[in-house]
């Protein structure tokens, strides 16, 4: 049994070790290459960059990495067995959120983050609405319209001052902010915003 352990301990730590030591040498090679110590510089910061990406995911759940899967299913695969926890799945959601917003190898982040907030809300996880609220101020459109969505769901009024401002962003999000601010019973509030866009 100890024997499995250390080898499960080698495969972990010391094979992707050895991927970061052969791409460390191929980029100090590739400088060898440049005649401008400039571009040689940039091509290794780009390249290190990937590799602590590349690490950072590693350390993630297996489930948290399979949210941001390029494969359909396994996005939704993921996303179901970390509903299913129930509680015990907000940590898996937020740890999601925390994760890179890029594309690279089998890795799409934007799609990582929006399941993470469509969990959240799935879970109508109280104790995440700050989570949320932040998630509103998301680069993604798809990621600022499902924290809407699951702040609606979870239907806490306190959050209705962070909703108003996104009747001005874009379609998608506009009109879910103003679908969940219309259950709040800010339907006026709704109306009147969109009267006073109209005139502009």
């Amino acid at each position: 049994m100890e024997g499995q352990k250390i080898l499960a301990w080698k495969k972990r730590w010391l094979w992707p070790s050895k991927r970061m030591i052969f791409c460390f040498t191929f980029v100090l090679v590739l400088l060898s290459f440049f005649d401008k110590i400039g571009v040689g510089i940039f091509a290794g910061f780009i390249v290190a960059n990937f590799l602590a990406y590349w690490l950072y995911l590693r350390r993630k759940s297996k489930l948290v990495r399979q949210l941001g899967s390029l494969k359909e299913h396994e996005c939704l695969e993921a996303l179901s067995q970390i509903a299913d926890m129930g509680e015990q799945a907000i940590p898996l959601f937020v740890q999601a959120l925390e994760t890179p917003l890029i594309r690279w190898g089998n890795w799409n982040g934007g799609k990582a983050h929006e399941l993470a907030v469509e969990g959240l809300g799935l879970l109508k996880a109280k104790q995440a609405i700050d989570v949320l609220c932040e998630a509103l101020e998301h680069p993604v459109s798809s990621v600022r319209a499902k924290a809407v969505w699951a702040l609606g769901e979870i239907g806490e009024p306190s959050v209705i001052p962070h909703l108003i401002p996104l009747l001005g962003d874009c379609d998608t999000v506009s009109n879910q902010a103003a679908t969940v601010l219309e259950k709040f019973g800010e339907g006026d509030l709704v109306h009147a915003f969109k009267k006073a866009l109209s005139r502009k």
